[in-house]
């Protein structure tokens, strides 16, 4: 797993070289069948450069179809798909190009102001010209296009239950766990469970073992040798990295350390985490151990520091909630097992009985406020 994580941050950066690898690839094509066709330049029928531009043009496009289709599918992601929808559309583009380019060298000796020879060349520069632009920006400009539209479309249709109660789900938060193993970035959802246990859980630790267990996190997760790390913005990261180094921040964890103190024994069960968040009222009425053998004063600067900790972690853990909820969890509920599930599901994520109950105590509350006025009139009359 943590070999895997490894990877995490460089997985943006390999699909972002595959689509530069795809965009010179299409440069490419339009100048091999500009330059290496020597029947771009020789007086010859324009019939048999057609062919043989057609022919570099379609063995081309197949090696990049193959390529960037394998690349995709290595990283698990849906932009093959798109990337074969694009690479079609560029081929009829090249397809209706050469059809257009028949009509153009019909009509073209008409033209009395040129030899056969130049106006040959003067044929086969526009054509390329104009293959460039079908095979550059058409195909972009209409994937677009049917991207905003189909978009507009598909949110409408898809069940999108909030994602604090996905995470409080056991069977959701397994699908969306596997969604994130495949993205590579299930370090985001680890580290906000792991947070999240520690808030509901720190009111009852004592504060030397609070400050131990938001280092641990701190080490784990955000320090420059993190095991794990996340995908934190700079500033978050920055003010993590200043609190740690503060000299009565160290003194009070070695402080800390020297108490009585086990490291908690990780755990990565979902229901541990769902259990945790279930739970959370009673953890936060369950009150603080003893001083924890530690003298007033001291007691106290630990629980100032624990505190200013816990904020500070707090902080990080809103910043990674909305990455997952932005970002991964925008993905994950277009994949369509995720809207299976959420359809055999429906009533639990969507709260639609919760929903109909409150609609049925709020009809009968009215009926029988309607009742009790109706009775009172007829009381009055008599």
């Amino acid at each position: 797993m943590e070999e895997m994580n490894c990877c995490v941050q460089n997985i943006d950066l390999l699909r972002n070289h595959l689509r530069i690898v795809y965009c010179v690839a299409q440069f490419c094509v339009i100048v091999i069948i500009f330059i290496a066709n020597p029947n771009n330049y020789e007086s010859r029928a324009l019939d048999s450069c057609y062919a043989q531009s057609s022919l570099h043009a379609a063995c081309l496009l197949l090696g990049l179809f193959l390529i960037v289709l394998i690349g995709f599918r290595f990283l698990e992601v849906a932009d093959s798909f798109y990337m074969i929808r694009e690479i079609t559309r560029a081929a009829v583009g090249i397809v209706t190009s050469f059809a257009l380019f028949g009509l153009i060298y019909g009509i073209s000796p008409w033209i009395n102001d040129q030899d056969e020879g130049d106006l040959q060349i003067d044929v086969a520069v526009l054509q390329q010209v104009t293959i460039s632009v079908v095979v550059v920006l058409m195909p972009g400009l209409y994937a677009r296009w049917a991207t905003l539209k189909s978009a507009k479309d598909t949110n409408k249709k898809l069940l999108q239950p909030k994602l604090l109660r996905i995470l409080a789900h056991r069977e959701s938060l397994a699908l969306f766990r596997r969604h994130l193993l495949k993205e590579w970035s299930v370090e985001n959802l680890v580290f906000y469970e792991d947070a999240t246990k520690l808030q509901i859980r720190l009111p009852s630790l004592p504060p030397s073992k609070g400050l131990n267990r938001l280092h641990e996190l701190y080490e784990k997760f955000i320090s420059k040798d993190a095991t794990i790390e996340i995908n934190l913005s700079a500033g978050k990261a920055e003010a993590m990295h200043k609190f740690w180094r503060q000299p009565h921040v160290k003194k009070a964890l070695a402080v800390a350390q020297r108490s009585r103190y086990r490291p908690a024994a990780a755990s990565r069960s979902n229901n541990d985490f769902v259990t945790a968040v279930q739970m959370a009222d009673k953890f936060q009425h369950v009150a603080k151990s003893d001083k924890d053998g530690l003298n007033s004063e001291v007691f106290q600067r630990l629980s100032a520091i624990v505190e200013e900790g816990m904020d500070i972690t707090l902080a990080a853990k809103t910043e990674i909630f909305q990455l997952l909820e932005n970002d991964s969890y925008k993905r994950f509920i277009t994949k369509s097992s995720t809207q299976i599930h959420f359809k055999e599901n429906k009533e639990l994520l969507l709260g639609e009985n919760s929903i109909r109950d409150r609609k049925a105590r709020r009809h009968s509350l009215r009926k029988s406020v309607e009742s009790k006025d109706k009775s009172s009139r007829h009381t009055s009359q008599g």
